[in-house]
């Protein structure tokens, strides 16, 4: 998949952005390694990156609750959590948390120049 990636007409660069491997091909690869095969091996034979299967291996081992997550893989858990839950009571019709805090019904608009409405300083 290409995505165009520039700021205006300053900067365009076309970029290579790989399509996700379908769930059944994770756990195919992920049943390889089980299987007793080294990372290195199935990487080879698959065409995949090492790193991958060492991101998708620890990211089973968290989801089978034999590893704990790292601080910042719970505290990204979390923070999707939130938005799925803010984003869910703004579909009811209900008052963000934001929106509650700002004092209103959605909370002031978000600027589109940075994420979370803060303009670059």
């Amino acid at each position: 998949m290409l995505r165009e990636v520039g700021f205006g007409d300053l900067v365009k660069e076309i970029v290579l952005v790989p399509k996700p491997y379908p769930p059944e091909f994770r756990r195919r690869a992920l049943d390889l390694l089980e299987s007793g095969r080294s990372v290195r091996d199935v990487a080879a034979s698959l065409g995949i990156a090492e790193s991958c299967l060492h991101r998708w291996k620890r990211r089973d081992l968290i989801d089978r609750g034999l590893k704990s997550p790292s601080p910042g893989e719970a505290e990204s858990v979390a923070l999707a959590q939130a938005r799925r839950t803010d984003r869910r009571a703004g579909e009811r019709g209900q008052d963000s948390a934001e929106g509650r805090r700002c004092g209103g019904a959605g909370g002031a608009p978000k600027s589109p120049l940075r994420p979370g409405g803060r303009a670059g300083r």
